[in-house]
């Protein structure tokens, strides 16, 4: 008869709901990657906020006649990774998403090979150097550059309030 408790090697049990999930083991996977390898100074997001912004993100890509066919190693190469740096920004309008945003900080050789179609970001690329490249954004109204434009506004603002700082 099965029990609904199982014993871990460490002998703590654990509940079958807690088993672990693929989003949590990504994030895992992630955590750690990010805080040995990258110096993350920023923690990962929850299971919960990085489940919503996926599920508004995966909505936006089927509305978006750019995004409705990409496969899912793309979401997890593309959306994913970002997600877990905390370097995507959902544009929202009366609790309903409009745009979702990617960006890396990029050396200059990864903005030149941002420039060219069907580029691949893999995981270092995502805080491979210091400046603020837009990577993906995907619109449920079809134009995305006011997205990307106010996005960068932000970004100089930012910067600006940083750089007069004493």
């Amino acid at each position: 008869m099965p029990s609904a408790v199982r014993q871990v090697p460490e002998n703590r049990p654990i509940s079958r709901r807690s088993i672990l999930t693929p989003v949590y083991l990504l994030s895992r996977v992630f955590q750690f990657i990010m805080t040995k390898e990258h110096n993350l100074t920023t923690s990962p997001p929850t299971s919960d906020e990085f489940t919503k912004a996926l599920g508004q993100i995966t909505w936006l890509m089927t509305v978006s006649k750019d995004h409705r066919d990409k496969p899912t190693s793309w979401i997890e190469t593309q959306i994913c990774a970002p997600l877990m740096f905390r370097q995507v920004r959902v544009f929202v309008k009366d609790k309903r998403p409009l745009a979702a945003l990617t960006w890396a900080y990029a050396s200059d050789d990864l903005q030149s090979r941002l420039r060219t179609a069907g580029h691949i970001m893999s995981l270092q690329d995502w805080r491979c150097g210091s400046e603020v490249s837009i990577v993906e954004c995907i619109s449920a109204l079809g134009n995305s550059q006011p997205f990307i434009d106010q996005f960068m506004a932000e970004v100089a603002t930012s910067r600006d309030a940083k750089n007069n700082i004493s």
